[in-house]
């Protein structure tokens, strides 16, 4: 027979093992959205010839203007603003976990 004080590390070893599997499954499935976009974005770059560059163009203010180059650094821009987003809401994410699970801290 086991006594109330096993049961409740019983317990929190179970909820302790949950956790990390949920936290195991979140840093997963960001990692693969990542390689995702990142392929994606070098297909964007790549793909169209963009990375072929223009010349002199390139150490201009008018390498915006090459072969409709302007639409690519959107989606640079837009790619690099949604990380920063990610991960500055991951970060969050973690502190917020850690405080609920250590309150007394």
């Amino acid at each position: 027979m086991k006594t109330s004080e096993d049961r409740v590390l019983a317990l929190h070893e179970k909820m302790k093992q949950r956790r990390q599997k949920k936290e195991r499954l979140r840093t997963e499935i960001l990692g693969v959205c990542s390689c995702v976009l990142t392929a994606c974005l070098f297909l964007v770059i790549f793909g169209s010839g963009v990375a072929q560059g223009g010349g002199t163009a390139l150490y201009s203010g008018s390498a915006l203007l090459f072969e409709n180059v302007g639409g690519h650094v959107l989606v640079a821009i837009i790619s690099f603003a949604t990380a920063v987003v990610i991960t500055v809401a991951c970060l969050r994410w973690r502190e917020n976990e850690k405080n609920r699970t250590n309150p007394e801290k």
